[in-house]
């Protein structure tokens, strides 16, 4: 989902003091479209604004500070995005298994 456009300034900005880089790649109305409990109208379904992202991290930049920057970044954000994958490579099970909550929750593949 899209954090909120702050965050995704701020994100960058912190992540690019790591010489990393979220290069986003869905356009603004790119949408997920929410089903059963996350529903919100009479039809059963709504839709999110969403935003869809790569993450370059170099080789020689530790993926746990990466970790530790989402964490610190998105943790007052709008609405959160999943990384499950980047917090499984930091070795952070706490946050891989949160992150795998929120991707069976909305239907992503993580």
């Amino acid at each position: 989902m899209h954090p909120g456009e702050q965050t995704l300034e701020l994100l960058k900005s912190e992540l690019g003091a790591l010489d990393s880089i979220l290069s986003i790649r869905s356009d603004s109305g790119y949408t997920l479209i929410l089903e059963g409990d996350d529903a919100e109208n009479d039809e059963g379904e709504t839709s999110k604004s969403a935003v869809y992202a790569y993450l370059a991290i170099p080789d020689a930049v530790a993926v746990d500070r990466v970790a530790d920057v989402l964490e610190t970044v998105l943790r007052d954000a709008q609405q959160p995005l999943v990384w499950t994958t980047l917090a499984i490579a930091a070795g952070r099970q706490d946050l891989a298994e949160h992150q795998a909550q929120l991707a069976e929750r909305y239907g992503l593949d993580a």
